[in-house]
C-alpha cells in the first residue's frame, strides 16, 4: 500500500510505514514489525512512541514485552481534523501578530535589489503583488511564456491569475508569439493582453508594478531580481510603453 497519502496529512515516511505494517499484520512486537515496514529497528520504538501521542497506535503488555497495534483507521481522520485546528489557532495568533510585525518590517530601510531563487521564491513575488495591489490596480508585464521544464509554472499561473481576477486587479501583458491561445483561460480576466511579433520574444520576464521591477528567468534555477528604484522603474515603463504601441492584439 502507498504510504505517500498518509505523508500528505503530515506523517512522516517512517510513521506511515509503520501505521500501514500494523494495519496490516495486526498486534506485533517490536521486531517482526521493523521488518514489515522496512525501517530499522533503533527506529521502530520513537516511531510507534509518535503514533500513540497522535493517537493512530496503541500497546499491550504480554509476557512482559509490548505489542503494539494500529488504531482503527478513522483515527487518520480525527488525526487530521486535529491538525486543521492547529493550524486554524496558528493562523489566527499569526493574524494578530502581523500588524505589528508589518510595522517593524515597513520602519527599516531595504535594500533596492533582492535577488530571488528557486520556484517558491520567484513565485512568492507574484504573491506579493496580489497582497500590495487593490482593486483596479494595473501592473505591467512582458516576455510571457511558459517553460515546459517548469513543471509547476502553468498550475501556479492557473490558481494565480483566478485570485487576481477576484480581486479585481487588472494586467497589461505582452506575451510571446508562441502563447497565442496557450496562456491559461483565467490569464484573459481583467486583462489587456497582446503579443510580440514572431521574430521578437524574450526568454525572461519583466514585471513592473508599485514602482518595481521584478526580471526573472524561469529557466534551470529560476532566478530573479526585483529592483526597488524610481529611475530603473519609469525607464522599463517607457520601453514597455514602446513595445506596447507595436505589439499584436
Amino acid at each position: 500500500m502507498d504510504a505517500s497519502a498518509l505523508r500528505e496529512i503530515g506523517l512522516t515516511d517512517g510513521e506511515a510505514k509503520v501505521y500501514l505494517a500494523l494495519a496490516k499484520i495486526g498486534l506485533s512486537k517490536t521486531g517482526p514489525l521493523a521488518a514489515s515496514a522496512g525501517v530499522s529497528y533503533s527506529k521502530v520504538y520513537k516511531i510507534l512512541a509518535r503514533l500513540e501521542l497522535k493517537g493512530l497506535a496503541t500497546h499491550v503488555i504480554k509476557g512482559g514485552v509490548k505489542h503494539f497495534s494500529a488504531s482503527e483507521p478513522k483515527r487518520l481522520l480525527d488525526y487530521l481534523e486535529d491538525e486543521q485546528n492547529k493550524i486554524d489557532s496558528r493562523k489566527v495568533a499569526l493574524e494578530r501578530m502581523l500588524p505589528s510585525i508589518e510595522k517593524q518590517f515597513h520602519s527599516v530601510p531595504h535594500s533596492e535589489a533582492v535577488l530571488f531563487t528557486g520556484f517558491k521564491a520567484v513565485t512568492n513575488v507574484f504573491r506579493n503583488l496580489l497582497d500590495e495591489l487593490n482593486k483596479g490596480d494595473t501592473y505591467c508585464i512582458m516576455g510571457v511564456r511558459y517553460f515546459d521544464e517548469v513543471s509547476q509554472m502553468r498550475n501556479f499561473f492557473h490558481k494565480y491569475h483566478q485570485m487576481r481576477a477576484l480581486k479585481g486587479i487588472k494586467v497589461k501583458m505582452i506575451a510571446n508569439y508562441d502563447m497565442r491561445e496557450k496562456l491559461v483561460k483565467p490569464t484573459m480576466k481583467f486583462s489587456d493582453v497582446r503579443y510580440f511579433p514572431k521574430e521578437l520574444g524574450l526568454n525572461i520576464n519583466v514585471l513592473l508594478y508599485n514602482g518595481k521591477t521584478f526580471i526573472n528567468t524561469w529557466e534551470n534555477d529560476t532566478i530573479s531580481v526585483l529592483i526597488q528604484n524610481k529611475t530603473i522603474t519609469d525607464s522599463m515603463q517607457r520601453m514597455f510603453d514602446e513595445f506596447w504601441k507595436n505589439a499584436e492584439k
